[in-house]
């Protein structure tokens, strides 16, 4: 679920129907164009198909994301998962000890 490698994440795979952000394209279309005066509802559909094609494409943030490991079709996804737990098999992470505890509030 995480994309940062600081935060202990070990592989990041996208599907090919991911995206990424906070709203999906049908939500930024709309709140972009949803209340200006004369908007179609295919013109809303233009809109959202640009913005999947130029914002929401997992490929184009995999190519700038370097963290993302690969896209995987989702048949794909469980033999994927099997080979990443088989080379995660023996892996032991050394976290250091904490400076402090916590206190009882």
């Amino acid at each position: 679920m995480g994309v940062l490698p600081g935060l202990g994440t070990d592989l990041v795979l996208y599907w090919p129907t991911m995206e990424t952000g906070i709203l999906g394209a049908e939500q930024s279309v709309t709140l972009f164009y949803g209340r200006q005066e004369g908007v179609t509802k295919e013109f809303l559909a233009q809109k959202v198909e640009e913005y999947r094609d130029t914002q929401a494409n997992p490929l184009i943030d995999v190519s700038s994301n370097m963290n993302v490991h690969d896209v995987v079709a989702p048949a794909e996804t469980r033999s994927y998962l099997i080979k990443a737990f088989k080379m995660l098999e023996g892996k032991t992470v050394e976290r250091p000890q904490k400076p402090h505890g916590n206190i009882p509030l």
